[in-house]
């Protein structure tokens, strides 16, 4: 080895590969452990003492929210509700509360079910009835007034002129949940006429004589020991039609439905001149036996349903 490289070449270990004067052991990180310097810390004028904060509450859940927003609904449905029953003639509701009973009030305020059926008493020969929802149900009696009891949610209004006894419904058949008694019964003396017009309910006559004329729009209508008079009709749009009694002479008679099936049953001794049509059904007629010029002339139309005629003894054909 030649001199100059001996002055370059000393025994022991290598230098840092960067140079002894840019690298520096890592030095130890002091932790700070003074309590005046922690997250929480602060100072209490009135004790003058040093305290920590306590840890951050925990965020509350927000079910709470969720309950105030169904208060405020329930608020607002009641005070729709409360209008639209004012509007049909009820009186308005608040929030339902209970009673000893453990039964919800109604909506006058009283324990126990629907409000109580009102009785109504009338003078006339003429019955104009027009109802929105409610099964009606027309029977004799022994009075010679109109006596009408009407459910406490099928509420009507209307008078007599001596005549002519005209009523009409005020407020519909059901109560806040779709229930309630909404069945009118009326009875009147055996000889009387009656107009009926309904919106939805059934219609039931009984041991009536005299001018009936009929027309619903979604229900059935049956007629049991009826003698019609001259120009009565029975008409629904949707619903069965069952009569079973007699038709004075000399007259015209008129049975329709468009979806649904009538049924006349019809006394063997006044023989009628019936004429039927239907687009989707059967029809079958009884022997009426020989009709002659004082017979009654009954139509009864269908568009889709079935048309029986039968008469006393005979069956239909």
């Amino acid at each position: 080895m030649s001199q100059q490289q001996s002055q370059f070449h000393e025994d022991g270990p290598s230098e840092h590969p960067y140079g002894s004067q840019y690298y520096q052991p890592p030095m130890p990180r002091e932790v700070n452990r003074d309590p005046r310097e922690q997250p929480g810390y602060y100072y209490d004028p009135h004790t003058q003492a040093e305290k920590l904060q306590p840890a951050a509450r925990p965020r509350q859940s927000s079910s709470r929210k969720w309950w105030v927003a169904i208060v405020i609904g329930l608020i607002l449905f009641m005070g729709m509700m409360s209008s639209h029953f004012a509007a049909n003639g009820h009186e308005p509701i608040s929030a339902p509360h209970f009673g000893p009973h453990f039964g919800p009030y109604h909506m006058d305020g009283k324990p126990g079910g629907p409000p109580p059926a009102k009785m109504m008493e009338y003078q006339g020969t003429v019955l104009d009835l027009r109802t929105i929802d409610a099964n009606i149900h027309v029977h004799t009696g022994n009075s010679g007034n109109v006596q009408i009891n009407s459910g406490g949610n099928a509420p009507l209004s209307g008078g007599s002129d001596g005549t002519t006894i005209t009523l009409e419904q005020t407020g519909s058949g059901q109560d806040l949940f779709g229930n309630g008694n909404k069945d009118i019964d009326i009875t009147m003396p055996a000889s009387m006429s009656m107009n009926i017009e309904t919106t939805s309910g059934s219609v039931e006559v009984a041991g009536v004589t005299g001018k009936v004329n009929i027309t619903a729009v979604n229900g059935d209508i049956q007629l049991d020991q009826v003698t019609l008079a001259n120009g009565s009709s029975v008409q629904t749009t949707s619903g069965d039609i069952h009569f079973n009694g007699a038709l004075e002479n000399h007259g015209t008679y008129d049975f329709n439905t468009v979806s649904g099936s009538v049924q006349l049953h019809l006394p063997a001794s006044t023989p009628a001149k019936v004429t039927t049509d239907t687009m989707s059904g059967d029809v079958h007629k009884g022997d009426s036996g020989a009709v002659n010029s004082a017979s009654p002339d009954v139509t009864v139309n269908t568009v889709s349903g079935d048309i029986n005629v039968e008469y006393d003894g005979k069956s239909p054909r």
